[in-house]
């Protein structure tokens, strides 16, 4: 038995080496998660919507003809008015008012590769709407626009539902749309590949998940992943097959709405509600962020592999920083026997 001052520095050795070992190997583990599904990629704040009228952004659309400027809407309840905005200062710089029919409550804008805008009056939180509708424009650019816009109704085989994502394929024009149902997953429609201004064009069911409470989405420019965003997250699609891939938490934001990728496809941008919402460029980047190891079917089960995946790195960070303890505190009680043999 060692005498208590060799006792208490063996403590102290042991203090020494362990508790920054522990530091260390909890760094360690952070650095683990930072690649598992469910993490956060590195994003930065580019500026804010300055404009006053600018109070529930839902939806934006990155301007292909006009580099550097990006789309915008409100929610329901204003005037169906499309916001062109500076993104690197986050003024308005064009205002284009839409008429052409009774527009309720505007939730996604896109463009598609020949210079249409499209708006989807597509909300309807209470889920019994009978006028929803797409409606498209020449992109409008800077200044001020009064447009007549073309109206396309849109139904559903079972009734209405509650969209506010719509995604455009930059290749083919195919246009589909993600339910936004309460507490559970939502699903993936196609719509018609040919619209009608005439008659109402029925949306089909694809029988694939969406994400819970989806609030916008966009292809990438090459058109090989479909990106559908959250409050919380943005989950990437494989449009192909509609299977998820993969998702990544997003920045914090006060109410996260809105996503569009930019065209370089190594970044996207996202939006908030409420005012002088930020506008945040997420990098993008398909390089070490394969698919997931099953494909879950819902954002719940997305959710859950990702907290599965950060147990396991708990549990790994867990056993090693054990581990190296034991040998810290054996190296370290050997080097007191040392000592003490020498006096």
């Amino acid at each position: 038995m060692l005498p208590g001052g060799s006792r208490k520095r063996l403590v102290s050795v042991v203090s020494l080496l362990v508790i920054p070992a522990a530091l260390l190997m909890a760094g360690l583990g952070r650095a683990w998660v930072v690649d598992a599904q469910g993490t956060t990629p590195k994003s930065t704040l580019v500026s804010h919507l300055r404009d006053s009228r600018i109070k529930e952004s839902s939806g934006l659309a990155v301007s292909r003809s006009h580099p550097g400027l990006v789309y915008t809407m409100n929610d329901s309840g204003y005037r169906p008015l499309i916001y062109t905005v500076n993104v690197s200062t986050g003024e308005t710089v064009g205002v284009t008012d839409i008429r052409g029919g009774t527009i309720e409550d505007t939730e996604s804008i896109s463009l598609d590769a020949h210079g249409t805008l499209w708006l989807a009056d597509l909300g309807d939180n209470d889920e019994k709407r009978t006028n929803v509708a797409l409606y498209s424009l020449p992109e409008p650019g800077p200044g001020t626009h009064h447009v007549k816009a073309k109206r396309y109704a849109v139904s559903y085989p079972d009734g209405p539902v509650n969209v506010e994502t719509l995604l455009l394929d930059p290749h083919s024009g195919a246009k589909f749309i993600a339910t936004k149902v309460k507490e559970k997953p939502g699903e993936f429609y196609a719509l018609p590949k040919r619209l009608s201004t005439t008659s109402r064009n029925l949306a089909k069911d694809l029988g694939r998940p969406s994400p819970v409470k989806a609030t916008d989405g966009a292809f990438t420019n090459d058109g090989t992943e479909a990106l559908v965003r959250t409050n919380d997250e943005v989950y990437f699609y494989d449009p192909a097959t509609w299977s998820l891939k993969r998702s990544l938490v997003m920045p914090k934001v006060e109410q996260g709405e809105s996503i569009s990728m930019e065209s370089s496809d190594t970044s996207y941008l996202i939006g908030s509600e409420g005012p002088n919402s930020p506008l945040i460029r997420v990098a993008y980047s398909k390089m070490g962020t394969g698919p997931a190891s099953s494909s879950p079917k819902s954002s719940h089960d997305a959710l859950a592999t990702s907290e599965s995946n950060d147990s396991r790195s708990a549990l790994l960070t867990g056993a090693a920083a054990g581990g190296l303890a034991v040998v810290l505190l054996g190296g370290g009680a050997v080097l007191l026997k040392r000592r003490t043999s020498r006096r």
